[in-house]
């Protein structure tokens, strides 16, 4: 479970940080980022340009839910070795992607490609994998 003491979860892109909120009521330690922070404890953060704000081997769990789409090539490369150096051996990245109009992956298909190139990156280990939803275990 994400939110049990001990965890230690970089949620990115969090938006309100409504996840981040409620995996702290549950007990975890959670560091949310995003571009544009507008509550208090989110850390401003532009991925794929900045360093991810933790430390070296800090994470357990990585929730990056619907922002993955919005990084060109180059950016999710930095993206995913910023994850790699933040995560501890058997870190959990969990992603979830949609086909944003707006996005670099507007199409199912565009997903499907960005999906094999992060898990390509990423994960060494399948946990699960759902239609642009997947669990990966960084070794």
């Amino acid at each position: 479970m994400l939110g049990k003491a001990g965890n230690r979860v970089l949620d990115l892109g969090c938006g309100n940080g409504r996840n981040a909120r409620y995996l702290q009521h549950l007990g975890a330690t959670v560091v949310a980022v995003d571009a544009c922070p507008d509550v208090t404890d989110v850390r401003a953060c532009m991925l794929g340009h900045d360093l991810l704000p933790c430390p070296v081997t800090w994470a357990t769990a990585i929730l990056a839910n619907y922002v993955l789409m919005f990084l060109d090539s180059d950016e999710l490369a930095q993206v995913c070795r910023e994850i790699k150096h933040v995560a501890v051996p058997g870190c959990r990245p969990m992603v979830e992607l949609y086909p944003a109009k707006d996005s670099h992956y507007p199409t199912d298909e565009h997903l499907k490609l960005l999906e094999d190139r992060i898990i390509a990156e990423l994960g060494r280990d399948f946990v699960r994998r759902s239609k642009h939803r997947f669990i990966l275990q960084i070794c």
